[in-house]
């Protein structure tokens, strides 16, 4: 389980990276698949995946609240979106490109500083 969430953990960190090294990068693979049905199941089974794992496994970290509240607002994320479903997932994921456009930076930022503490909080 622990393995898993540091896995997790480095994807987040090398997207975030790629988010800021060539933003166009990650950018375009989302326009270019953001319809996929694949793209709508993928973002809410990681999401409810990495937050059940948080919540089980806090216990096993350095930060046990930290990681089971971020496991718990994970979680809910994922609910929101299955709720929602593919059609509006796609029309949120393209008002968020073109609101978040002057903001890729940080985003990519804030990834990789997450993926990184997920790591440290789990090793």
């Amino acid at each position: 389980m622990i393995a898993l969430i540091i896995l997790l953990a480095a994807l987040f960190l090398i997207a975030g990276l790629v988010l800021m090294i060539r933003p166009s990068l990650v950018i375009g693979f989302i326009e270019t698949y953001e319809e996929r049905t694949w793209m709508y199941a993928s973002a809410v089974v990681i999401r409810l995946l990495l937050g059940l794992l948080l919540i089980r496994a806090a216990v096993h970290s350095r930060f046990p609240l930290t990681v089971e509240v971020v496991g718990w607002i994970i979680l809910a994320a994922g609910l929101f979106l299955a709720v929602i479903g593919r059609r509006r997932f796609t029309l949120l994921t393209r008002w968020i490109i073109d609101k978040a456009k002057p903001f890729v930076l940080a985003g990519g930022l804030f990834a990789t500083l997450f993926g990184a503490f997920l790591v440290f909080a789990f090793t």
